[in-house]
């Protein structure tokens, strides 16, 4: 997908049909298409890691090299990368319009030597913001799909799997519903605290 749109960049001109819908899945501009394109991509990864993890009779188990909870992880970290590359790329075409880089390019440095040694430098920041920011959802999204079930195997410390398994005890002993919750809530919001501040370092002109 990457370099399909490297290709519509550089020869300027529009696709159609199919591909057209797949640069449009991949449109985080758009939240429905982009939430689509990412929940699906996360079944899908899960469906490869569960059958990559077989055994030599090729039947589909759940527990083999590692538990179905890092599953699940790591395919909520492999259908986040498109997101990533959307904003590196903008990133980058920012960037290389920059005096600078004119500047170098005028005293004849070579284009590997701009991309990493001027380009690079003052494109990497909104993506370290970005990924910080992102950890406390992808820790909302396994949670979230560890009390729904489909994540973290039973008798598993995981923060949703408690949530679930202690709505039963609601009325009687909310307190075991209430500590997952807040620990996932004040671990959320501490990672988005970390990403703002980053943020704030990063870009001055973002203070508010």
């Amino acid at each position: 997908t990457i370099i399909l749109a490297d290709r519509r960049f550089i020869l300027n001109t529009s696709f159609e049909g199919g591909l057209g819908r797949i640069r449009d899945s991949l449109d985080w501009t758009n939240p429905w298409r982009y939430l689509t394109f990412r929940t699906l991509a996360v079944f899908v990864s899960l469906a490869l890691l569960f059958s990559f993890s077989g055994n030599e009779g090729e039947e589909i188990v759940l527990i083999k090299d590692f538990d179905r909870l890092w599953k699940v992880q790591a395919a909520l970290i492999f259908t986040g990368w498109p997101g990533y590359a959307r904003l590196i790329r903008g990133q980058v075409l920012y960037v290389k319009e920059m005096t600078f880089v004119e500047a170098a390019r005028s005293v004849g440095a070579r284009p590997g030597r701009i991309m990493f040694r001027h380009i690079l430098p003052n494109a990497w920041a909104p993506l370290l913001v970005a990924f910080t920011l992102d950890i406390g959802g992808t820790i909302l999204s396994a949670s979230g799909l560890s009390f729904l079930g489909l994540g973290a195997d039973a008798y598993t410390a995981e923060w949703g799997l408690m949530i679930s398994e202690s709505r039963r005890y609601f009325l009687s002993d909310s307190h075991l519903m209430l500590f997952p919750g807040l620990a996932i809530a004040v671990t959320v919001l501490g990672f988005n605290l970390l990403g703002d501040g980053i943020r704030d370092v990063v870009d001055p002109k973002n203070r508010r």
